[in-house]
């Protein structure tokens, strides 16, 4: 399955853009209401778009006063705005007319809207409750930065300065129209107007962030926030796959994650089964990233690389190493205590569950390792774990995206930031006083504890 992405809606609205005003001469009775209607719902997406951007210190009256820049971000948000309010009266008053609804023109800004709407939604799901991140998406930061907030602003722009001559023109034609009466005709001369308007605030309101190329390929290349499909694990997977597993793996639970917080009062998964196997995962995956990192030290050391890094990454085996035996202690609290005899387990265990299997067999030189296997197992060398600097950074991308939320927060690129990430990342669990009070309150379970990793 391809993930789409917003850059992909734009280029299609763009085109379908160009193709609608480079129509030659006027347009056939019939398609003046129905394109004078579609226009309505692009000029009105174009509005979402802008009422979508936050500006700085809009809700805090007792801040300093706007700068020209804010003040032109402002004007062309209201422009735009206004620009879609008579745009949607000229659409009223067309809409009792016969329209020919198959013009080209007509389809071209039919889609246009449609992709735009598309691209607004896709955004959305990084940044509303709806969406699946409900804002832990790595992408919303992004995309409410000042440099690709800037390089949206200047696509508006520039939809809005193709759109205004041409409304006018269609506005104004030559012909006269009975099925568009003149009030439809002026809302639509003024909306163009509005349009005019909206672009050279726009481009005044970008001043301070040009749009530059790396920001137009950001803006393009946010993809929509929709979990990936599940990778299953084989026995002949190289490293490039493991890696490329636990990283799509781990996206898929960060996804899994928001969901199940908001059903844990009354899911039916949340009992004691799942919270163990979450615990138990959560050991194996420090230790299998300590190992993993241990590795990746010492082929550092080998390489003679930047010795920046490797100290970073033997801080952050150091930190992984002092977390996941803390997570051994919550799994095996959790053997003395039950919520029940349902053996249901979370999307969440599962989702922990693949990715156990694909950190171990990315760490231990064994295309059959799983958790049962113990210290049967013999480690990946580190010159077969990581044979290229490429490789290097393929491991540390997977082990700080299942080692770390903050990793998926905030990804790096290069392998000096992704050892900063693991630096950052001492995941530890709460203090576990609670979890035995709670079993000094319940018989022993049926599956002692042991310093063995238990079948997940």
């Amino acid at each position: 399955m391809t993930i789409p992405l917003f850059g992909e809606f734009l280029a299609a609205a763009s085109e379908q853009i160009d193709a609608a005003v480079s129509f030659p001469g006027e347009l056939p009775g019939r398609a003046r209401p129905a394109a004078i209607r579609q226009l309505g719902r692009l000029i009105s997406a174009l509005a979402r778009y802008a009422t979508d951007i936050t500006l700085p210190d809009e809700f805090d009256p007792a801040g300093p006063p706007p700068s020209a820049h804010e003040r032109a971000a402002a004007n062309a948000r209201l422009a735009l705005l206004r620009a879609a309010e008579h745009a949607q009266l000229a659409a009223h008053g067309a809409a009792s007319a016969r329209a020919d609804a198959g013009h080209p023109v007509v389809r071209h800004l039919s889609g246009a809207a449609d992709h735009l709407a598309a691209g607004r939604d896709l955004l959305q799901t990084h940044l509303t409750p709806a969406g699946a991140g409900a804002g832990s998406s790595p992408w919303a930061p992004v995309i409410t930065s000042p440099p690709v907030t800037t390089a949206l602003i200047a696509e508006l722009a520039r939809y809005a300065h193709r759109l205004a001559p041409w409304m006018s023109q269609l506005a104004l034609a030559r012909t006269p129209d009975s099925a568009v009466p003149a009030p439809a005709c002026l809302a639509l001369h003024t909306a163009s107007g509005w349009l005019w308007a909206a672009g050279p605030a726009m481009a005044t309101a970008a001043l301070p962030h040009p749009a530059a190329t790396t920001s137009r390929r950001l803006l393009g290349a946010v993809p929509a926030s929709t979990p990936p499909p599940r990778h299953r694990i084989g026995g002949t997977d190289t490293v490039a796959g493991l890696c490329a597993g636990a990283a799509s793996t781990a996206e898929r639970l960060r996804h899994a994650m928001p969901v199940a917080a908001s059903q844990l009062r009354w899911s039916p998964t949340a009992t004691s089964l799942s919270w163990r196997r979450d615990a138990l995962a959560a050991a194996i995956l420090g230790h299998t990233s300590e190992l993993l990192l241990r590795s990746l030290a010492s082929r550092a050391g080998h390489r003679e690389t930047d010795s920046a890094i490797t100290a970073g990454l033997d801080r952050a085996a150091d930190a992984a190493g002092q977390a996941w035996p803390a997570w051994r202690a919550v799994a095996h609290v959790w053997d003395i205590v039950t919520t029940g005899a349902s053996s249901a387990i979370s999307p969440v265990t599962a989702e922990l569950a693949d990715l156990v299997l694909w950190t171990g067999r990315l760490a231990c030189d064994n295309p059959r390792w799983t958790p049962a296997s113990g210290d049967a197992s013999r480690l990946r060398g580190p010159a077969d774990l990581a044979g290229s600097p490429g490789d290097v950074t393929a491991v540390l991308a997977a082990t700080a995206l299942q080692g770390s939320r903050s990793a998926v927060r905030s990804p790096a690129p290069g392998p000096r930031g992704l050892v900063d990430v693991h630096e950052a990342a001492r995941v530890r669990p709460r203090a576990v006083w609670w979890i035995r009070v709670m079993a000094s309150l319940n018989s022993g379970s049926e599956r002692p504890a042991s310093l063995r990793w238990w079948v997940m």
